[in-house]
């Protein structure tokens, strides 16, 4: 593929590659998520490196549609998934976060998601819900264990847009760069 070709334009805007150093390889995955970005030169490893488990796809989905995925580690072998569950729940019904929201579920014991449980430092044999609260580019606004309350979320949510997790400490909403008030 060549940047400039116009045959090509579309699929060249649809990743905003544009400006990217060349060769490039993308990974997606096939909910469309890119789950890597490898320039100049890549091998083997980096290409095996770019699959991902569902949880992950699924995450980098809603990130990159600019929304803020809630990632819900709980299963048969947690306490207090309802309790984790509702707080979230109450947060995402509310008007202003229904469609900007996600959750994803994932079990502590899949060992498809070991990966992802390890890049959170979070043992398989957690005996507790806990459920992480992310933001583009990857940033943690929250962790919260067992259960979750609206209001605690909101916060995390509040500290991180005005305490320089959103611009460097300005005033955006997700989805939205910088420069956009």
């Amino acid at each position: 593929m060549k940047i400039g070709d116009p045959a090509e334009k579309e699929i060249v805007s649809k990743y905003g590659v544009q400006t990217a150093p060349m060769p490039l390889m993308l990974a997606v995955a096939p909910n469309g998520a890119v789950t890597r970005g490898i320039p100049q030169s890549f091998d083997e490893a980096k290409i095996l490196a770019s699959f991902v488990s569902p949880a992950t796809e699924k995450c980098l989905k809603v990130l990159q549609e600019g929304k803020l995925p809630f990632i819900c580690v709980q299963g048969e072998t947690t306490k207090l998934n309802a309790e984790a569950l509702k707080g979230i729940e109450d947060f995402k019904a509310q008007k202003d976060f229904t469609k900007m929201t996600e959750i994803v579920t994932v079990s502590p014991t899949d060992p498809a998601e070991a990966t992802l449980l390890k890049q959170f430092d979070l043992a398989p044999k957690t005996g507790e819900a806990v459920t992480f609260f992310l933001a583009r580019p990857g940033a943690l606004l929250g962790k919260y264990k067992g259960a979750t309350k609206k209001d605690t979320i909101a916060a995390s949510l509040a500290a991180a847009m005005t305490g320089g997790g959103c611009c460097g400490g300005g005033t955006c909403a997700p989805g939205q760069s910088c420069d956009k008030k």
